[in-house]
């Protein structure tokens, strides 16, 4: 009787060991793939820009299938298409393109707490009232927004002076691989004539 006694606790005490191993594995493995998802966001946009070669288009709608072409060859957005994408036209290039920052702003669709960071970001310049980390007015997808904005930085080479972030901004509304394919276009769209 007591070797069974004793049999059971140690079962008991190994069920508790392996089921407490088992549940740390996938908060770990969570954590890395988030940390990793944004450290490659501006490597991916990098890459379909490297694919993409010099050479001058007729029309915005040959520049996009262009860029379209080279974006689904890269596997990472290929996995980001899957989730929802539909191409950009020439008349949503051009809004972004021409249309004041403040202006494009306002007209984007996201919460107005989200408005004020890019407010603060692109036209006043001052620095953010709160951390958009503990900003409960923020959506997840808003908050990664901000997060990506802030590590894809400013490009000395933008040729849309200064619109690549916000052309990413736009194109995020409507999901992450238009995201990549409008940044990518801001950086390519001096190609048409």
């Amino acid at each position: 009787m007591k070797k069974i006694y004793t049999c059971a606790v140690l079962s008991v005490l190994l069920a508790a060991c392996s089921t407490e191993a088992v549940t740390e594995q996938p908060v770990q493995i969570q954590n890395t793939v988030k940390s990793t998802a944004q450290s490659t966001w501006t490597g991916l946009i990098t890459d379909i820009e490297n694919q993409c070669t010099r050479q001058s288009f007729k029309t915005t709608e040959e520049l996009i299938r262009y860029v379209e072409s080279a974006a689904f060859a890269n596997p990472a957005f290929a996995a980001l298409a899957k989730k929802g994408y539909a191409s950009p036209t020439a008349a949503e290039l051009d809004e972004v393109k021409h249309t004041d920052v403040a202006e494009l702003i306002e007209q984007m669709n996201y919460s107005a707490a989200a408005k004020t960071y890019l407010y603060r970001l692109w036209v006043t310049y001052e620095p953010w009232t709160a951390d958009p980390i503990t900003d409960t007015a923020l959506s997840a997808a808003e908050w990664e927004l901000l997060q990506i904005l802030l590590s894809y930085g400013d490009d000395p080479d933008d040729i849309w002076d200064g619109k690549r972030r916000i052309a990413l901004a736009y194109g995020y509304q409507m999901g992450k691989a238009r995201a990549v394919v409008f940044a990518v276009l801001a950086g390519q769209a001096v190609k048409t004539h």
